[in-house]
Order: structure tokens, then C-alpha cells, then sequence
């Protein structure tokens, strides 16, 4: 019993010595601030006492009651790619509105009842030493093999963002105050301020403007566009919806479905229309009859002769058009 006592008070030495040494590396550190030193020791004290490793400084306090997942989550398993279905990543975030541990704030919003401010995070958890810390850049944990090595490629203290994909472009637009896809403002993209949009600088200067355009749900899918992962396009109405929906949608479409005017190239629909109208015969009872129409396109009124189907625009010479009215034309008298 003597012994065990004695190799136990050893144990117990050593430990010390070794928790006073690395302490003391701390302390003499150089490139570290106070605040950052103050961290580390704490993690330290609370490791050497079997508590999680939570760092905390006088702007954030990790609440002792939060349950850190001692697991790894993964983006791609099979290739050790670490994150979520949403995004490769090396950190997970707490939720400040229900003191959650998750990988993404989008895993948050499907796995709650409640959306996430993503402005109000301000602790993230390492995937590697599994430590609770302030968001930033890098892990904090000096006992991590990631001590101060990136955990993504990209991150965003402003969005507290992170994206561990090398092949993504992505840059934070300060008017729009989130992240976008794409190589920066005045690289690929600029904002419009009447839009409040990023645009492509390819079609930056024609585009059709229209206020707050982004604001507002996808016609197709009805998701919220400004904040949405997924790539937004802009038709040439000035009209948005995203990328996927309008391959889809322009299959079977050709119209704006919110103004109804002309979003891709019809010349080809057109030719087809007026081929069509020239060969099909009208019933006696409606030869001579006209119709007023209304041109979705530059918004002419006109009139033409009527048609079952399709109507040409006298101004533009699109078949984007509506009727308004028709009548029977009347005869000129005999002279």
C-alpha cells in the first residue's frame, strides 16, 4: 500500500511539473497578447482537472453547461474530408440561441425549429481536440496538432464563416454583409445599390435594375434569395431566381414568371409560331375577326388579325403577347 502511495504522490509530481512547465511556455511566449496567454492557461487548468478544454476571455463565456460532441463529423468520409453535408470544414459552431453544438448554421436550421444569426456566433468548436473557443481563424488549443493552423481554406470573422474547399472562390461583400461565390468585387463581380445585389461585372453594366431584387422568395422554388446558398441568376427583365430552377423552368418556359416578358432567345419559338399561324385555317365563322393585344415585351398595344393561339406584335414582332379584346371586323360598304 506504502508503494502504490508513493508512485501515486510521483505521478502526481510529474504531472505538476509537467502542467508548470507547459504554463510556463505560455507565459514567455512572445508572439502572444495577455488575453491570448490568459486563454491557454485556463484550457490548461481545466484539462488538467478532466473539464473540457473551453477557452474563455472576458467578451465570451461559453456557458459550463454546454455539451461539446467528443466525434468527428465528415463532408466526404471516404476521403477523411472533414464538415457536413453543406460544407468541408474542420470546426463546428455554437448556436448562441440554444447553446448547441453543430457543423454549419444550415445543419442548425434544419435540425431546430428556429433560424441561427449567423453575425451572433461567437464560439466554434475544434473538430481535431474537440475545445470550445472564440470563433476565429485557427485553433487556440496549444495541445491540438492544428495550434494555430488554419482549420478552412476560407473564413469570414464577419459571417463567422468557414469553407475548407480549395476550388471555391469566394469573397465577403461588404454591402451585402455576407459571403458570396466568386473571386471578389471588381474581380468578377460588383454590387448595384439599387438591386442590392452583386452582379457580374460581364453584364454589370446592362442589366435591368430593379429595387431590392434579391429581397424577395424564388419564383419557383419560394426560397428566401439573399441569404440562399444556392447560385442566383438575373434574367434580362431585371427578374432573379436560382440557377437550377431556371434550367428547369426555361424547359418548358420562355416567359419571366413574375412579368411575364421574354427571358431567353425565342427567335427560334417565334419562327416556329409564325409557321404555325400561317398554315393553320381559320373557321369560316371567325375569318375577318381582329383582336387588340397586349405585347409583354415592350408593351405595345396593337392590333392584329385573331388567331386561336398566337398573336405577333406589330411594334417588336414578338408572339409574347395577350389578348384584350376582339370583334368581328365590319364590311366597307359597296361603292
Amino acid at each position: 500500500m506504502h508503494d502504490m502511495c508513493c508512485h501515486d504522490e510521483i505521478g502526481d509530481a510529474e504531472e505538476d511539473q509537467g502542467l508548470r512547465t507547459s504554463i510556463r511556455e505560455i507565459l514567455t511566449h512572445m508572439s502572444l497578447s495577455p488575453q491570448e496567454k490568459n486563454q491557454r492557461v485556463q484550457s490548461l487548468l481545466r484539462q488538467s482537472n478532466g473539464m473540457p478544454a473551453v477557452v474563455n476571455d472576458t467578451t465570451i463565456r461559453v456557458p459550463s453547461e454546454l455539451v461539446v460532441p467528443q466525434c468527428k463529423t465528415y463532408h466526404n468520409e471516404a476521403e477523411s474530408i472533414l464538415g457536413c453535408e453543406h460544407y468541408a470544414r474542420q470546426v463546428r459552431i455554437v448556436a448562441p440561441c440554444c447553446n448547441q453544438v453543430f457543423t454549419c448554421r444550415l445543419c442548425h436550421d434544419e435540425q431546430t425549429d428556429h433560424a441561427i444569426n449567423r453575425h451572433e456566433i461567437e464560439t466554434m468548436v475544434c473538430l481535431h481536440c474537440h475545445t470550445a473557443m472564440p470563433v476565429g481563424p485557427s485553433c487556440s488549443n496549444s495541445q491540438c496538432h492544428m495550434f494555430e493552423k488554419p482549420l478552412a481554406h476560407y473564413f469570414c470573422g464577419e459571417c463567422k464563416f468557414f469553407d475548407d474547399d480549395p476550388e471555391k472562390d469566394i469573397y465577403h461583400c461588404r454591402y451585402c454583409g455576407l459571403c458570396r461565390r466568386g473571386q471578389g468585387l471588381e474581380v468578377d463581380f460588383r454590387h448595384c445599390q439599387a438591386c442590392n445585389a452583386c452582379i457580374s461585372i460581364h453584364v454589370f453594366d446592362t442589366h435591368t435594375c430593379i429595387e431590392r431584387s434579391l429581397e424577395s422568395n424564388c419564383p419557383i422554388c419560394h426560397e428566401f434569395m439573399f441569404t440562399s446558398v444556392d447560385p442566383v441568376i438575373f434574367m434580362k427583365c431585371g427578374h432573379a431566381m436560382h440557377g437550377d430552377c431556371f434550367k428547369r423552368y426555361t424547359a418548358t418556359n420562355y416567359t419571366c414568371p413574375v412579368c411575364l416578358k421574354s427571358i431567353i432567345d425565342t427567335r427560334d419559338h417565334f419562327e416556329m409560331f409564325s409557321a404555325y399561324v400561317e398554315s393553320m385555317e381559320i373557321p369560316e365563322e371567325y375569318q375577318g375577326m381582329r383582336a387588340k393585344i397586349l405585347c409583354n415585351d415592350c408593351l405595345a398595344r396593337t392590333e392584329s388579325d385573331f388567331h386561336f393561339y398566337y398573336h405577333k406584335c406589330c411594334e417588336c414582332q414578338s408572339f409574347n403577347t395577350n389578348v384584350i379584346s376582339k370583334w368581328h371586323a365590319t364590311p366597307e360598304p359597296a361603292s
